[in-house]
């Protein structure tokens, strides 16, 4: 048998070692080679570019963004003035107010929200509160600075109301809730399936809670479900009717 010289010995050794690291230490190898391949791929792409290409993708790129925020800022806008011009018609009679969060008492889900004003505004408890779409709910709450609203899409809180009808007539009945974007009409004077749906659903002003001739939305069939006029969901300014 052959003897190896140390020479020898050395030399496996060394090819054992490298072949150790090639195996379990891979990701580091990886790491180390990245930004040499990373720089490559930059030079390339860079060589093969079109530079007015670039610059037109680059000049489309930035009108598109451009093009959204002024269709941003109109939409804020044209939201702006129409509190704006809600408010003036009804200066000293509406206080105004934003909306700070949803669901803050467990009324049930959706059906609260409140409010930026109280009552060293001059709110009081049980004040209707609108939007120049309709009828949001009323004041259930109050804080020196805050108010909570329970929505007419709360059960517990009874609207009386009124459906418009051919000739001029009326039908009435009393709101009960519902779920966002369907409220509940209920006793209609035992009309149900007589009334046309798209017929308008206004406050009747009975009970002395809510002032008469606030919209409430159309019916979407004559069994009593109602299509509201206030979109809840997407709720940012309210006005709270208060007292002289």
């Amino acid at each position: 048998m052959k003897i190896r010289s140390p020479g020898t010995w050395i030399l496996i050794g060394a090819a054992a070692v490298a072949a150790s690291v090639l195996v379990f230490c891979r990701p580091v190898a990886h790491e180390l080679v990245y930004p040499i391949e990373k720089l490559k791929l930059v030079v390339k792409r860079k060589l093969m570019a079109n530079p007015e290409v670039s610059r037109l993708k680059r000049d489309v790129e930035s009108l598109s963004v451009l093009t959204g925020e002024l269709e941003r800022l109109r939409a804020e806008n044209d939201r702006l003035r129409k509190v704006l011009d809600y408010a003036q018609a009804r200066q000293g009679f509406y206080v105004p107010a934003a909306v700070l969060s949803r669901n803050a008492a467990a009324v049930g889900a959706g059906c609260v929200i409140r409010v930026d004003k109280g009552s060293l505004a001059g709110v009081c408890e049980g004040a209707p509160v609108v939007t120049p779409e309709g009828l949001v709910g009323k004041v259930t709450a109050t804080t020196p600075s805050t108010s909570e609203v329970t929505l007419i899409t709360d059960e517990g809180l009874k609207v009386s109301v009124h459906v418009e009808l051919p000739g001029g007539t009326r039908a009435h009945g009393i709101l009960a809730g519902g779920k966002g974007d369907v409220l509940n009409l209920r006793y209609l004077n035992g009309r149900e399936g007589e009334i046309p749906a798209h017929s308008r659903v206004l406050t009747s002003g009975w009970g002395g809670v809510f002032p008469g001739g606030l919209m409430i939305g159309e019916l979407i069939s004559g069994e009593g479900e109602v299509r509201p006029a206030v979109d809840f969901e997407d709720l940012e300014d309210v006005f709270i009717r208060c007292e002289k």
